[in-house]
């Protein structure tokens, strides 16, 4: 507060030296006499001034410094009083830290919410009126910019939203693809063999290959129903339930945590965390309430207690002794949000400033992880009162580039809380960002952009984790229509599932065509998806694959046991990168770990033993013809039947007497396995 005496002396003192200033930090903006008003009202009457808190280190005292803080405090004055006099009606300008507890209150909001309604231009061009967007029930913000002035990349948005017809989104999806290709004169790849659309499928969808009897039925479909009677099995049908859940489980919990997070010193249990997505999935709960329910959930992780909670696991993967990793993960996953790199400075190439992620991180001042007694890890809320002690006003503070100390209060990304409040029962901030992350539109393109990218191998950016403005998008309206879409499904990821392994693009042979030579986002080119892009399976679909042909009999009830086996498989080709981001290297890329558990691991010898439960075991003990032998090795392996070559130089081998026969097809067993065809997604 700055109290001014009426004083003609110190008025003469001050004027020359407001008027410098005024000039100097507003040039030609500076209004008429403004200097005069802004000395009558200091003589008149108490200013109350905002400000945001700044800390600059001195070496030595010196007696400029009262000057230089006189002037800071009038250009704070100043600059308060332009903006008043530029408005209709006068304002004071109250400082936040003296706010009370009933002028933060969100009751007094005219919404009787903590999200502030907002308009914006309606792009329906057969509607005249304006949309109304209302966030979630709970919630602050306000409908200014944020104090860098950056535009808000978005708002939190509820609209009704119609559901069209699968063929009719299909057609779309097509449509929108082949305009591209139309447009730059290229041929599309022809269609694959319908045994090669089954197999990728079944990767795709269930994270693994068919076996003999699941291709042999797919064919035996009527060729006008036989891809979506596939799709619908694999995504609908009871006995397929628990493998699409734990393959989704897997995919989600190695895009939240990695595939060692959860494990070694974590505080979090893995298991914990991949049971609560996969009973997630197999329940059918929509998407955005996962997401919630990973933002927002405290509990224990232990299963055995009272309160445990699965969806715990998520933050307790990520937490340390601060929260910067959560606010990067959550942001990228469920916003398409780059804001790490805002960490320590503004991104030179987006509007994402520093502010805005210590705005975001604020969201979880309030979390708190403890350690048992009995080993198990606990994650709770708990009031949250800053550096300055004040449970109304809890602040955080970020260091900028320039060494200078700023303030950061929750914000979801520009959008202000209109309460700063670190009382828990005030305002649950985490439960609030939950829901503000629930709502936004780029929850459902950043979904969609992750699913697409899981089907094609490559999304409608690169990376896939950043929406950034300044990341161009290959089909922007394909993106728009299939997240609006998603939105009107209530987020049932498996219709948007659907949509895409059914679109023309899904259909493509991997071979090139004579004029899409271009379409190689291998080599840095944008995605045309004319073709679909050979890419090597990840190492759970392969250990799931190889599970599969070992006749392994998965028990739902042993899920912990099963996943303990499978993460120890896995162990040997993910390493942390030990990066702030918690980055992590795949070593299942064709190195000598992947060669020598690929040829001679204990997998591997399980496969190609003759056990009676194996896929090779009963193949050799049937009473088929050794051509039949040898198509069941070749669709097993690979979802196709041998070549004429192929055959002739095998069946050559096996029909030589002094050659044993069951040597030489569990070689060739071994070698279909050890093949770049079963490796490869094609």
């Amino acid at each position: 507060m700055v109290q001014s005496n009426d004083n003609s002396n110190e008025s003469g003192i001050w004027e020359p030296m407001l008027d410098a200033l005024l000039d100097e930090s507003l040039g030609s903006a500076t209004p008429p006499d403004v200097t005069n008003d802004v000395m009558r009202r200091i003589q008149s009457d108490s200013v109350a001034v905002t400000s945001r808190q700044s800390y600059t280190a001195h070496k030595q005292k010196s007696r400029l410094v009262p000057w230089l803080i006189a002037a800071v405090v009038l250009i704070g004055i100043g600059t308060g009083l332009i903006v008043a006099l530029n408005t209709q009606e006068n304002q004071t300008v109250e400082i936040a830290e003296n706010r009370n507890q009933e002028e933060q209150s969100p009751d007094d909001n005219p919404n009787n919410g903590m999200i502030a309604e907002t308009h914006i231009e309606n792009n329906n061009p057969d509607s005249n009126e304006d949309v109304k967007l209302i966030g979630p029930s709970q919630g602050a913000l306000e409908s200014s910019v944020a104090s860098n002035e950056m535009e808000p990349f978005e708002i939190p948005i509820t609209e009704t939203i119609a559901l069209k017809a699968n063929n009719t989104i299909i057609a779309a999806i097509n449509t929108q693809i082949e305009s591209v290709w139309q447009d730059l004169e290229l041929e599309p790849s022809k269609y694959c063999q319908d045994e090669e659309w089954c197999r990728r499928t079944y990767l795709r969808l269930i994270g693994r290959v068919p076996t003999v009897t699941e291709l042999e039925s797919f064919l035996s479909y009527d060729d006008s129903e036989r891809y979506e009677s596939l799709v619908d099995l694999l995504i609908s049908d009871g006995n397929y339930t628990e493998e699409f859940s734990r393959h989704w489980s897997t995919v989600w919990t190695n895009a939240l945590v990695g595939r060692r997070g959860g494990s070694e010193k974590s505080l979090a249990n893995r298991a914990g965390l991949l049971k609560f997505m996969r009973d997630s999935f197999a329940r059918g709960m929509p998407f955005d309430q996962v997401v919630f329910e990973l933002i927002s959930a405290t509990g224990n992780d232990d299963p055995t207690s009272d309160t445990y909670n699965g969806a715990a696991n998520y933050i307790l993967c990520l937490i340390s002794d601060d929260t910067t990793l959560i606010t990067s993960r959550t942001s990228e996953v469920f916003l398409g949000q780059k804001l790490q790199c805002a960490q320590c400075h503004s991104h030179p190439g987006s509007k994402v400033a520093q502010n805005q992620f210590w705005e975001m991180d604020a969201f979880f001042a309030q979390t708190t992880a403890a350690q048992l007694n009995d080993g198990s890890t606990t994650l709770a809320n708990v009031d949250y009162v800053g550096k300055s002690q004040s449970l109304e006003n809890a602040e955080s503070y970020f260091e900028q580039p320039t060494g200078e100390i700023r303030v950061a209060y929750p914000a979801f990304l520009g959008q202000k809380a209109n309460i700063n409040s670190g009382n828990l029962n005030e305002f649950d901030r985490r439960e609030w960002l939950a829901k503000l992350v629930q709502h936004s539109p780029l929850l459902a393109k950043s979904v969609v952009n992750r699913l697409w990218s899981h089907f094609f191998g490559f999304g409608f950016t690169q990376p896939i984790d950043d929406l950034g403005l300044h990341n161009p998008v290959s089909h922007p309206e394909l993106l728009e229509l299939l997240a609006r879409q998603t939105i009107a499904t209530e987020y049932n990821l498996r219709q948007t599932m659907k949509w895409i392994v059914l679109s023309d693009a899904f259909r493509r042979s991997s071979t090139y065509s004579p004029t899409n030579d271009l379409d190689s986002p291998e080599l840095g080119s944008s995605p045309l998806f004319s073709r679909y892009y050979t890419r090597q399976l990840q190492p759970e679909e392969v250990y799931q694959s190889l599970q599969v042909l070992a006749g392994s009999q998965r028990d739902p009830n042993a899920f912990r046991t099963q996943e303990l086996a499978q993460r120890a498989w896995l162990g040997r080709f993910v390493q942390n990168m030990d990066t702030d981001e918690g980055n992590e290297s795949n070593l299942f890329k064709g190195d000598i770990r992947q060669s020598l558990a690929m040829m001679n691991g204990e997998l591997m010898q399980k496969v190609t033993d003759l056990d009676d439960n194996t896929s090779l075991g009963k193949i050799i003990r049937s009473e088929m013809e050794n051509q039949d032998k040898l198509d069941h090795l070749f669709l097993a392996a690979l979802s196709r039947k041998p070549t004429n070559q192929e055959s002739t130089v095998v069946l050559d081998l096996v029909s030589d007497p002094d050659v044993d026969a069951v040597q030489v097809f569990q070689d060739i067993w071994w070698a279909l396995l050890n093949s770049n065809e079963f490796i490869l997604d094609h």
